[in-house]
This record gives structure tokens, C-alpha cells and sequence, in this order.
């Protein structure tokens, strides 16, 4: 009965260790692939940020471009006030 007893806890552990080592080797293997789909994504990470940068210089560019084009119209546009001002002036001048 003692033998019987000691085959089958030998056996349980045998079985037990290699359900483990299974599982340790499924382990190893997802590690594996998470570290190349980590590596892929670092990789489209530094892609994106450098087409962000690109794209932030675009915005740049129209915005710098933008008001160079708004600048003579403020000026266009405070010329009739002047204009308005002196008009003024002249009216009460009349007066």
C-alpha cells in the first residue's frame, strides 16, 4: 500500500512538473512575440512623431504665411479710419 502510495505521488509530481514546464514554454513564447509587437510598435510610435513634426512645421508655415497676408489688410483697414477721422475733424472744422 506504501509503494502504491509513493508510485502515484512520484507520478503526480512528474505529471505536475510537466504541465509546468508546458506552461513555461507557452510563457516564453508570448513573452517573445509581446516583445516583437512591442519593438514594431516603438517603431510606428517614432514614425508617427516624426509625422507630427512635419505636420506642426505645415501649421507653422501657414500660420507664419497667414499673418504676413493679414498684415497689409490691418493696415488697409485702419487707413478708412484715419480717413473717417479726418472727415470728422473737417466737420467741425466747418462748424
Amino acid at each position: 500500500m506504501r509503494k502504491i502510495v509513493i508510485y502515484l505521488s512520484c507520478l503526480l509530481f512528474v505529471f505536475g512538473f510537466v504541465s509546468c514546464n508546458k506552461e513555461a514554454k507557452n510563457l516564453k513564447e508570448e513573452i517573445r512575440l509581446l516583445k516583437e509587437e512591442n519593438s514594431f510598435l516603438k517603431a510606428e510610435n517614432i514614425g508617427l512623431k516624426k509625422e507630427l513634426e512635419e505636420l506642426y512645421k505645415k501649421i507653422e508655415e501657414k500660420a507664419s504665411a497667414s499673418v504676413k497676408t493679414t498684415v497689409p489688410e490691418t493696415k488697409e483697414v485702419q487707413k478708412p479710419k484715419n480717413s473717417v477721422k479726418s472727415e470728422e475733424g473737417l466737420k467741425k472744422k466747418n462748424r
